[in-house]
């Protein structure tokens, strides 16, 4: 079986600490902490030592996916996208326009 350490980013906070992956057989066995990162020291948080258990979660999303109704709806990255900004754009259309009814300032802005 061949066994790799691949060193990556925690992905839960801002920090950024470094740890490497224990990889065993295509598949992630552990963390080890990074000794030579700047913040962290060779330490890391609950969420650090942990941060392998998602990725191997059954419950994990892997496609993403789009509410219609009250169901989900499986759709391709570019849909999401395009679904994400949609919806970004209807929420600063409705925080304008709280903002003229309220006559509070707002800046200019183009959508």
């Amino acid at each position: 079986m061949k066994f790799d350490m691949v060193l990556t980013t925690c992905p839960f906070c801002g920090t950024g600490c470094n740890f490497y992956l224990k990889v065993l057989g295509g598949e992630i066995t552990d963390v080890v902490p990074c000794k030579t990162h700047p913040v962290s020291e060779g330490e890391l948080c609950v969420l650090g030592r942990n941060a392998y258990k998602f990725i191997q979660n059954k419950n994990r999303l892997t496609k993403p996916l789009i509410r219609k109704g009250d169901d989900f709806i499986e759709v391709s990255w570019s849909e999401w996208q395009m679904a994400s900004l949609e919806s970004k754009k209807t929420l600063v259309r409705m925080l304008l326009q709280y903002c003229r009814v309220q006559n509070a300032p707002m800046k200019k802005t183009t959508l």
